[in-house]
């Protein structure tokens, strides 16, 4: 690649890199667990005005980049060529784009292309000068979870079924960690052809153990029995190279960002440095480079495989070896997701009790449609751990007085109370006791006054929602209209104090399914059409909808 090609790449960037990029090199010889790999030359003395090229690199692929770095400034002259390599992992280096006024690396060389994304550079021109695709990797264990042969799998056997969640999932932060990150838009993506995708999602964002940071990306992995770990092929590689039977598998995830690219960026705007990082991505790129890539368990720019790689033990070389690069949106959309699914849940369930609840159901031996809900809603209380809290209104005509609801529980931790007894016995209790009414529909005034209700208990670091399930329209001619109803709540809603309302059409009436997505949309929520019949689904999926908040698709009225 030429100097004036590279210098049209970077040109744009350079400015934000001199304003932002700040104390890379500093912060590497000054964190802990950093490798600097340097060779000047014995002539170094005689030309102090050639400092080294600095090349900032996941630690991971650092002692492949050092070994190049190292044949290059070595054969050839002149003599004051050198090149310090240093193991930095990528969210470091991110981070000191945000504080400015320090010296760069001359060349960055992350795990991902997403990281230059990130940092505002164009990443294209160099491109990848290694890969690795994105596993979660498992112990593989005769009799355990996964197979005992040591052939390695994709992400779909962490799946829970028959009610059986097989491991726990231990991770870095996703907003540090690609692997992370790319794992979870694999579990995202393998789900997603499931009707409780979101249910599951939930679960097993619920039960993980997450790590504050980044990964320990060049680290051994230590995976116990009943977890999985985001890794690399490489460090699966690492971990079985010259095993018999595998220490662990590599359960491969798909899409885009499911694998590792290495790109290579450079950011000095010395001419002499850019020759010399010209020279380092040659040598990465020619037969030497590749052979040392393929020695350390990496796959080479085009994503072939080589050197001992296929007939290594848990890991499959014949996965695809390139993707599409991880996009910002769905990396948002699981960071938001896991951030979600953590917080303690604060939802106050609002149901409709007017007498056409009481309709039997065809086929269903009997049991009219409220029935149905209180069974599902029932089932929907296991999604959610003891700090979750849960209340529960009913609401028709008249119910209370001239209030068309009645305030059935108030909003209840799910967990032991301190009187000794259950709060999820509680909530059951009184999700059971309702009954249905020889009244109507009182739809707009329950909703503005449960959406109030949250917004005055409000509390941070909560998902505060209402859950609304109806079965007909609004049928209050005392009440506020539809209209009423939309602009009162676009005029009393607090952006940073949101209260989706997640609702439910029960049955056939159009009319009521068209006002709940108009009420979900101004509230930021979710709505709903179910049969009878699939009640439970849909209710399971709608409290679900905590693993896709903020960012949730509204579901089609039907």
């Amino acid at each position: 690649m030429s100097s004036t090609a590279r210098h049209a790449r970077v040109e744009g960037a350079r400015r934000h890199w001199r304003l932002a990029l700040t104390g890379v090199v500093s912060v590497c010889m000054l964190v802990g667990g950093v490798v600097a790999f340097t060779r000047p030359s014995s002539a170094q003395r005689s030309c102090p005005s050639s400092p080294a090229l600095t090349v900032a690199v996941a630690p991971d692929l650092a002692p492949v980049v050092a070994s190049v770095a190292r044949s290059i400034t070595d054969s050839r002259p002149p003599a004051c060529d050198s090149v310090q390599v240093l193991a930095q992992e990528p969210a470091d280096v991110f981070a000191a784009t945000r504080k400015g006024g320090r010296p760069t690396p001359d060349v960055w060389i992350p795990d991902s292309t997403l990281w230059l994304d990130r940092a505002g550079l164009t990443h294209d021109a160099a491109g990848p000068v290694a890969t690795s695709p994105v596993t979660l990797a498992a112990v593989a264990a005769p009799g355990g979870q996964f197979t005992p042969s040591g052939s390695s799998a994709d992400l779909s056997v962490v799946v829970p079924r028959d009610g059986r969640r097989p491991v726990t999932l231990r991770m870095a932060d996703p907003v540090a960690s690609t692997r992370t990150s790319a794992v979870l838009v694999g579990l995202r993506t393998v789900l997603g052809h499931r009707a409780d995708a979101r249910r599951v999602m939930a679960g097993l964002l619920d039960t993980a153990v997450v790590r504050r940071g980044a990964d320990a990306s060049a680290a051994p992995l230590t995976v116990r029995a009943g977890t999985a770990v985001p890794a690399s092929e490489q460090q699966v590689f690492a971990a079985n190279e010259g095993r018999p039977t595998p220490a662990v598998l590599a359960l491969y995830a798909s899409g885009p960002g499911s694998v590792l690219d290495y790109p290579y960026a450079v950011l000095t705007s010395s001419s002499s440095r850019e020759r010399l990082a010209d020279r380092l991505l040659t040598a990465l790129r020619d037969t030497h480079g590749r052979d040392a890539l393929y020695a350390a368990g990496f796959r080479d720019s085009s994503g072939r495989a080589g050197g001992s790689l296929p007939d290594t033990v848990g890991v499959d070389a014949t996965r695809p070896g390139t993707a599409a690069p991880a996009r910002p949106g769905d990396v948002a959309a699981v960071v938001a997701a896991l951030r979600s699914v953590r917080q303690d849940a604060r939802l106050l369930a609002v149901v409709d009790v007017s007498g056409s609840m009481g309709t039997p159901v065809p086929g269903a031996g009997g049991a009219t449609r409220l029935q149905l809900v209180q069974s599902a809603a029932r089932r929907g209380l296991s999604l959610y751990p003891d700090r979750s809290a849960v209340g529960l209104w009913a609401f028709s005509t008249r119910l209370h007085g001239d209030d068309d609801y009645r305030r059935v529980l108030p909003v209840t931790v799910l967990g032991p109370r301190g009187d000794h007894s259950g709060g999820r016995a509680a909530v059951a209790a009184a999700i059971s006791g309702i009954r249905p009414t020889n009244g109507n529909t009182g739809l707009y005034d329950t909703t503005l006054a449960a959406v109030r209700s949250q917004w005055r208990s409000w509390q941070p670091n909560h998902t505060n929602a209402v859950v609304l399930l109806t079965d007909g329209r609004n049928q209050d001619p005392e009440g506020i209209s539809l209209a009423e109803l939309v602009r009162t709540l676009r005029a009393e809603q607090d952006p940073s104090r949101p209260v989706p309302v997640i609702s439910i059409a029960y049955g056939s009436d159009p009319q009521a399914a068209r006002a709940l997505a108009v009420i979900s949309k101004v509230t930021g929520g979710a709505t709903y059409t179910a049969r009878p019949q699939d009640i439970d689904q849909v209710f399971l999926d709608a409290l679900g909808q905590r693993a896709c908040r903020p960012l949730c698709t509204q579901a089609p009225v039907r």
